[in-house]
């Protein structure tokens, strides 16, 4: 799995680059994903960016890049089953145009999310609340970032 640990931390980097967006009802993102984008992968996607822009901004929170990549594994066996099924997915291309939609919903689901339960995570000191509440939770992105720093 050396091949999902390189995808995992270079997706990883690319999303948390990304500036935050926001998009009037990202929570239907799995309408609008591009045709054939897998939703567990759009899911980790979602995850990994949350989780990163929080270890990013809270000296509280790191970024467990072991369990990034366990979160990985089980996007792509829930969205193809196999590694195959996954080579053969990534051979077809997609456009430009394709990868920036879902780099644009993936930001703006962040946010929404962040709204959805009251918090602007335009705001540091808010992003950094927000990140206490998913480690509270148990969340997926409360998994991936933990105490220290």
């Amino acid at each position: 799995m050396r091949r999902l640990r390189a995808i995992s931390r270079g997706a990883m980097f690319a999303l948390a680059a990304g500036a935050t967006g926001s998009l009037a009802g990202a929570q239907d993102y799995a309408q609008r994903l591009p045709a054939g984008y897998p939703l567990p992968l759009f899911e980790w996607a979602v995850t990994t960016e949350l989780a990163s822009r929080i270890a990013y901004a809270c000296d509280a929170h790191v970024l467990d890049r072991a369990r990034v990549d366990v979160l990985l594994e089980q996007a792509v066996t829930g969205a193809f089953g196999n590694d195959a099924a996954y080579d053969a997915w990534r051979a077809e291309s997609m456009s430009n145009a394709d990868h920036l939609s879902v780099f644009e919903l993936v930001r703006a689901e962040v946010a929404w999310r962040g709204t959805a339960q009251g918090f602007d995570l335009s705001d540091r000191a808010a992003l950094c609340a927000f990140g206490d509440l998913q480690v509270a939770q148990g969340s997926p992105a409360g998994w991936l970032i933990g105490a220290g720093g």
